[in-house]
C-alpha cells in the first residue's frame, strides 16, 4: 500500500468516526430536549407574541444546553435583528 493511499484511507477513516460520535451526540440532544419541552414555562406562540412587542418575530426554538431548556425568539426590526432569550 502506498503512502498517499494509507493517508487518505487514514483521513477517511477519521472523518467517518468523527461524523459517527457527531450523529450520537445530536442523537442524545435530541432525547434531553423531547424529556425537557414539558417543563416550559411558555409556549412558542405566547413566546412570538410577546416578541411583537420588540419588533417582526422571524423564528422561535427550543434548545437543550448544558442541562438547561433554554427559548430563543429571534426578531427584526428597522433593519436590525435581535434574538431574546430565556
Amino acid at each position: 500500500m502506498s503512502k498517499p493511499f494509507f493517508h487518505a484511507l487514514l483521513l477517511i477513516s477519521a472523518v467517518c468516526a468523527t461524523s459517527n460520535a457527531t450523529r450520537a451526540t445530536k442523537a442524545n440532544d435530541r432525547q434531553a430536549l423531547l424529556k425537557a419541552l414539558p417543563s416550559a414555562k411558555i409556549g412558542l406562540q405566547q413566546a412570538i407574541a410577546t416578541s411583537e412587542m420588540q419588533g417582526q418575530p422571524i423564528s422561535a426554538k427550543f434548545e437543550f444546553e448544558d442541562g438547561k431548556l433554554l427559548l430563543s425568539v429571534y426578531t427584526a426590526k428597522a433593519g436590525k435583528f435581535s434574538e431574546a432569550l430565556d
